[in-house]
């Protein structure tokens, strides 16, 4: 983060040097240009025009988009600063010249005011594209014919959602589909069903309010409830298993680099890789910044600007299209070669840090002992059930490898029974806690609701039916559905005898896979078992079955071992399904949500030249963010329900379904704005620089390619990217994930009687993933449709995309070290999706290259669009094959095997792949009795209930919760100040609140 920083720091220091140096005027303008630019981006300042709702949501955040009048601009700083020593005016404009316009004379956009005499009005001229002549009162004529001795001008009839208007007057006489006419005028008739539909919204919002207000006052009923789930959380959250002096990792660590203790890196290597993929794209939008600022000075300070003024009406329309062609068509070359140099630049890097990235990984894992450099999968099992089964295959591998063996742990077909099994498993760990569990200091003390609470109450009676049922609506949502008992109810002995009969039914009806984990003494020991499973003169299994081993990147925590079980086959087919699914459910989602949206707003263009209003457009907002969420769930669903074997694999598969969704959304969303932008501007009768309407030109490539739309598009690009996309969800996240989670959660517990597990429930620390590579992707795919508009919106998308990725960062860092639960991340497989997915943001500059090609005169007979895609195609695919083909061949490091023997390493890990694994722990607990103390099962922020057993493979051992200023123990374990780290409204500044898990289904 410290380099991140410096980085901009340094950034901005060349830059200030830069113009600071220059003499010319025009470039010190530049200069102030940016500041401006800057000064609105940071500090969010507003249009200082109308500002309306206009529905381009991305990850569902409705964005506000700035209506301009005649057209879209910007407002804002850039609208008042002096460039060029103009003077404060327009580029476009010069010194006045005044005097009277002559009568009939067609004049190029001439100004307002000017005509006077015989001929006061000011009318356009419909065969000459931006030409205006003064005319008499009478003639009027055409569209324009109302004559406004006001404002001097011949104008159309100015009644919205009129077909067609009575002649020179401001009445109607027949309306557009949708509106009815009431004495000239058109009435709209959807503006009942609006009411309707907000005035439900308001009564839910209502209800909430109710809720919330009764949340608040509800006297405190589960202090003890909420004191062992803050205890709980507090020991389920990353610390510093290594330190004494201060268990909590420091905020100003550096998760983008390696301890410089040489301890493994926190997090893992697979948080390691996310944090240098944001810092490389930090680092590569500043360096493109600060090229284009220099390309700027070179090519001239317009650069910075064109395509950006506001606008107000149609002749300064005329003449901003007029200058801003020139400059477009000036500085093409110049921008050509920026851009091709720029894609070239950015897939070579791509393609390197791809091969960093590997490297890393490699000798990270060189480097550390983790759990997974100790075991080995064995695939060819034959069905088993019965008390000896792990005897009889240790035996088998014992005899195979002839090296020292810590233990199997065999993998269960239970996954039509796992939550019979995890419940089991969770009364057990319940029951050991309770048992061992030393009374500690309560976290609130008891106390009675004040007067005022008690009269609020009261209040609140009449409210009570509805507040229990949301409650239940609410609570339900994250309230765990296998309740453990009571706290302090029954004898914990009835419980065990209760479910050892359970269990032991439940083990007999259960029959191994084909898939066990050998877990050896050292590293060297597995490899070398490994060659002699795969010697064919190896023993058979049973004298029948050959046993196939492999070393997998799968650490204890990531396996999935009620998917073992599953085959490949029926994985594969299941991913087809969802692949499928995901794709009906984007056309559904396109039909249902935004095809009736666009319709109405391209209506609503059309009938009335302005887009909907507010309370239209944020009605369309809410339906459109339903879909959004739809979106996303199935997209989580789907990498949930395919069967893959690890957190892994379901990772990298959300990641990609994850940001094709988005990018889909995003080019829905895109090409609906452009659509009713065209609509908007074929109303306004809007030309090119030569005079042709917008309506006229021959095709939508030229449409694309004139400089109105470049204007517009970027316009609103820049308005769907920022804050709306690189910002706000990222803000919002903090909020729904972090601050209101812990708000509302605490309070809900407090108040309810709930069990312990339901009170756990609603506290634990929320799960850290690495879906964050997919929002980076999708900020620079955005980012690269930047540079197929107007020039002046480059600097200001890269400005933006570097302001909201300094903030992901920041709520990133802050999150891991102060929020989420305990993990370990050890794969490099997201990773690795991310470095090919990054072939889009690429392939779409390759394309931009292409496109500013053809506007040079190159392939011009070519169809653009096909052009465009066999582009993109060539170099997504050739990314993508290097990416998976390559790179592990360029970044293959030489792996030296570990000196660390397996007890040392499992006793600085609670997880391994023992107590991970519940029919394992199940079995040991239940079964063989023999085993004392058993297997058992580990629960994040549970580990104080591990026991070790040097014979079962178990070493890790946290003990009973501890007093203050205890050290950690001599295990390497999490110790005891990391289970004293309790939550109380008196902890000291260093304990600020690490906020808790999103009730994820509540919002």
């Amino acid at each position: 983060m410290a380099a991140c920083f410096g980085g901009s720091l340094v950034a901005l220091l060349c830059l200030a040097f830069a113009f600071a140096s220059a003499h010319d005027a025009a470039i010190l303008d530049a200069a102030a240009l940016v500041a401006a630019d800057v000064a609105e981006i940071g500090g969010g300042c507003a249009a200082a025009e109308q500002v309306q709702s206009h529905v381009l949501l991305q990850r569902s955040v409705r964005h506000q988009k700035t209506v301009k009048g005649v057209t879209d601009g910007l407002a804002g700083p850039l609208s008042n600063v002096t460039i060029g020593g103009t003077g404060g005016r327009r580029p476009w404009e010069t010194e006045a010249t005044g005097g009277e316009l002559a009568c009939g004379v067609s004049t190029f956009a001439p100004g307002y005011h000017r005509c006077e005499g015989a001929c006061p009005l000011l009318a356009p001229v419909y065969t000459l594209g931006c030409h205006w002549r003064c005319v008499p009162k009478d003639q009027c004529g055409g569209t324009s014919d109302v004559a406004d001795a006001e404002k001097q001008i011949c104008r159309r009839c100015n009644v919205p959602a009129c077909k067609h208007c009575k002649s020179k007057e401001d009445s109607c006489e027949v309306c557009t589909v949708g509106y009815t006419l009431v004495d000239g005028k058109c009435k709209g008739g959807v503006k009942r069903a609006w009411i309707a539909v907000f005035v439900i919204v308001g009564v839910l919002l209502f209800a909430l309010l109710i809720w919330y207000i009764g949340l608040v006052c509800r006297p405190i009923v589960n202090a003890e409830g909420l004191e062992a789930a803050l205890r709980m959380r507090g020991q389920a959250a990353l610390h510093d298993i290594h330190g004494v002096a201060d268990v909590w990792y420091s905020l100003g660590s550096n998760l983008a680099a390696m301890p410089e203790d040489g301890a493994a890196p926190i997090g893992g290597p697979g948080l390691l890789l996310l944090f240098r993929f944001q810092m490389a794209v930090l680092a590569w939008v500043i360096f493109v910044i600060v090229c284009w600022l220099l390309l700027s000075r070179h090519l001239g300070w317009e650069l910075l600007v064109v395509g950006t003024y506001l606008v107000e009406d149609e002749q300064e329309m005329c003449q901003a299209i007029r200058w801003g062609r020139g400059v477009r068509d000036r500085v093409a070359v110049g921008k050509l070669c920026f851009t091709v140099t720029l894609y070239a630049l950015s897939t070579l890097g791509c393609l390197i840090f791809a091969v960093c990235q590997y490297q890393r990984v490699q000798e990270i894992d060189g480097n550390t002992c983790t759990m997974m450099d100790y075991a080995m999968f064995l695939y060819g099992l034959p069905p088993q059930t019965g008390s000896g089964v792990e005897a009889e295959v240790e035996g088998y591998v014992r005899e195979v490898s002839a090296r020292e063996l810590v233990g199997v742990s065999l993998c269960w077909d239970f996954r039509e029974r796992a939550d019979d099994v995890l419940a089991l498993l969770e009364r057990d760990v319940w029951r050991r806690e309770h048992d061992t569990h030393d009374e500690a200091p309560p976290l609130l003390s008891e106390h009675h609701t004040s007067r005022n609470a008690e009269l609020l109450q009261r209040l609140l009676c009449m409210c009570q039916p509805l507040l229990h049922m949301i409650d239940h609506v609410f609570f339900s949502a994250f309230a765990s559905s296998r309740a453990a008992p009571p706290l302090g109810e029954g004898a914990p002995v009835d419980y065990h005898e209760a479910d050892k009969k359970a269990a032991l039914a439940l083990l007999s009806e259960l029959q191994t896979s084909n898939t066990c984990i050998a877990v050896f003494a050292s590293e060297e020991d597995r490899d070398r078992a490994l060659q002699a499973l795969a010697s064919p003169e190896s023993t058979l299994y049973r004298g029948q079955h050959r046993l196939s081993g492999v070393v997998k990147q799968r650490e204890p925590a990531t396996v999935l071992w009620e998917n073992v079980s599953i085959p490949n086959r029926r994985i594969v087919f299941n991913m087809i399904k969802g692949v499928a699914a995901m794709l009906l459910s984007i056309v559904l989602w396109t039909l249902i949500f935004y095809a009736p949206f666009a319709w109405y707003e391209a209506s609503t263009y059309r009938s009335l030249g302005t887009p909907p209003p507010l309370w239209a457009e944020t009605a369309f907002s809410m339906l459109v963010v339903v879909g959004n969420q739809l979106m996303y769930f199935i997209c989580s669903w789907i990498a949930e329900s395919v069967g893959f074997r690890s957190q892994d694999h379901i990772q990298a598969c959300y990641l990609f379904l994850y940001t094709f969704a988005v990018l889909v959304n995003t080019v829905v969303d895109i090409a609906i704005v452009l659509y009713t932008t065209y609509i908007s501007m074929v109303v306004r009768g809007i030309r090119t620089n030569d005079g042709v309407l917008i309506e006229d030109l021959p095709d939508i490539a030229s449409v694309f390619r004139s400089y109105p739309m470049m204007k517009v598009f970027g316009s609103t690009l820049f308005d769907y990217n920022f804050p709306a996309c690189f910002v706000l969800p990222f803000v919002m996240e903090g909020l729904f994930t972090v601050i209101l989670p812990y708000h509302l959660g605490t309070r809900i517990v407090r108040s309810r009687h709930l069990t312990l597990t339901q009170s756990e429930a609603c506290l634990a620390p929320i799960i850290f993933d690495l879906t964050r590579y997919g929002d980076i992707l999708v900020n620079l795919t955005l980012t690269a449709f930047a540079f197929f508009t107007a020039s002046g919106w480059v600097l200001k998308t890269l400005v933006g995309l570097l302001t909201g990725n300094l903030f992901i960062y920041i709520l990133d860092h802050c999150r891991v070290l102060r929020v989420v639960r305990n993990f370990y991340l050890n794969s490099a497989q997201t990773d690795s999706v991310a470095q090919q997915l990054l072939s889009i943001p690429c392939g779409i500059l390759a394309a931009c290259t292409a496109f500013q090609l053809q506007g040079l005169g190159f392939g011009a007979k070519w169809n653009t669009w096909g052009v465009l895609f066999t582009v993109f195609s060539i170099h997504a695919v050739l990314h993508f094959v290097f990416v998976r083909s390559l790179v592990p061949i360029l970044g293959s490091v030489k792996h030296d095997h570990s000196q660390d023997r397996y007890e040392k390493t499992a006793a600085r890990f609670p997880a391994n792949y023992f107590n991970a694994n519940p029919v394992h722990c199940l079995r040991s607990v239940f079964l063989h009795d023999d085993q004392s103390p058993p297997c058992i099962f580990h629960v994040p922020g549970k580990e104080h209930v591990l026991e070790c057993n040097e014979k079962l493979g178990l070493h890790f051992k946290c003990g009973v919760p501890c007093v203050k200023d205890a050290t950690p123990s001599s295990s390497g374990g999490c110790g005891s100040p990391r289970q004293q780290r309790v939550w109380s409204d008196r902890t000291d500044h260093r304990q600020t609140p690490q906020i808790v898990r999103m009730l994820s289904k509540l919002f």
